[in-house]
């Protein structure tokens, strides 16, 4: 087995085993936190106020299940590392033309080392050598 895949395996050990610390405790404590509602909803006339904690809980719950499911179904944890690159190369750009003359061709627009308006530039490879240090 090669390193990259020893260290990738590590990372998603590493990971699983977070995940289970934090959402055991979590997924515990509001199963017994909603248990405790129900129950009191149940066993008391005055307990009928604990409807709106339940519908808020499971509403709530619900709605953000909904939206994880759907950004993971959207593909937006497809390349979580690529908006950070965009966004520096779009620093570099703006950069290179505050430094440009005026009567630059290219003066109003966006344009890499190739000269193109659109696209990956160099700069691409220098800010992730520079910034991704793992």
């Amino acid at each position: 087995m090669s390193e990259t895949r020893r260290a990738a395996r590590r990372r998603r050990l590493v990971l699983l085993i977070m995940a289970t610390v934090i959402l055991v405790p979590s997924l515990y404590g509001f199963g017994t936190k909603f248990l405790e509602f129900i129950a009191l909803f149940r066993g008391d006339v005055e307990g009928a106020f604990a409807i709106t904690p339940i519908l808020n809980y499971l509403l709530a719950s619900l709605g953000f299940i909904f939206l994880f499911f759907w950004a993971i179904m959207s593909g937006m944890f497809h390349d979580i590392e690529g908006p950070k690159w965009t966004m520096l190369e779009n620093e570099a750009l703006l950069d290179r033309e505050s430094d440009e003359p005026a009567s630059s061709p290219f003066a109003g627009q966006l344009t890499s080392a190739s000269g193109r308006i659109t696209g990956h530039s160099d700069d691409h490879h220098r800010f992730r050598d520079h910034y991704d240090r793992d």
